[in-house]
Formats: C-alpha cells, structure tokens, sequence
C-alpha cells in the first residue's frame, strides 16, 4: 500500500511540473496579424464590408508561416490592433490566423456562438463557416 501510494505522489508532481503551452491572448493574436500581414487602417474598412470577404463554398488554405507569439508593434500599429478587436468584438478572433479569418470570425458568432475551442484545435474558422453555411442552405 506505502508503493502504491508513493508512485501516485510521484505521478502527481510529475504531472504539476509538467510544462503546458503558455496561452495566448485575443491582443497578442491579432497583433501578430497586423505585424505579419502588414494590415492598415484600410483593413478596418474592409472589415465595415462583409461582402468583401468573399466567402466561398471552398476554404482557403491555412497561411504558411506561424504568427509571432510575442509581436512588437509601433504605436500605430498598436492602435489598429486595439480598433480591430474593438470592432470585431467576438471570443472567436483568439483563434484567426489571417485577416480574412478576422472578418469571417464575426460572421461565425452571428451563425454559431457556442463553439467550443477543441473544435478549433481540429478546424479553421474559414472551415468552421463554410460547414455552417453550407449547413443552413441544406
């Protein structure tokens, strides 16, 4: 009984030392957009056009690259980032990894707003609309 319990100490201090993957914010997500994609304030008037965002039956591939997770922003730069999730206003923007998917990630809050964030683990947003689209016209 003493091997049994001293393994499932060991066992839990294993797993609280266990490193897990630091989370990242809404700000430091799309920051790392603006930074990558070079966005300006252009971009907040494309997001005022929903039918700019072309939403196709088709999703667009995922983006190479990976965003930074620590981005450095000039103050203008700073201030787009802040009116973007200002204006976008949804829990989903944690999840976009481009500008187009900033836009569509609002369009997904109005279509479904109880989508757990595994599903996000296994699907883009992009997908996420095009299947609840695709879902409704059925």
């Amino acid at each position: 009984m003493t091997v049994g319990l001293l393994e499932s100490i060991k066992s839990v201090r294993m797993q609280q030392k266990a490193r897990s993957p630091l989370p990242r914010s809404v700000f430091a997500q799309v920051a790392a957009i603006v930074q990558q994609y070079d966005l300006d304030r252009d971009f907040i008037q494309q997001l005022k056009k929903p039918e700019s965002l072309d939403v196709g039956l088709q999703p667009n591939a995922t983006p190479s690259g990976r965003l930074s997770l620590f981005p450095l922003l000039t103050w203008k730069k700073y201030q787009l980032t802040q009116e973007i999730i200002t204006h976008s206003g949804n829990p989903y923007l944690m999840y976009v990894r481009s500008p187009r998917e900033i836009g569509l990630s609002r369009i997904l809050y109005h279509l479904d707003a109880s989508i757990s964030a595994e599903t996000f683990d296994r699907q883009t947003v992009t997908e996420l609309v095009v299947a609840r689209l695709s879902a409704r016209k059925e």
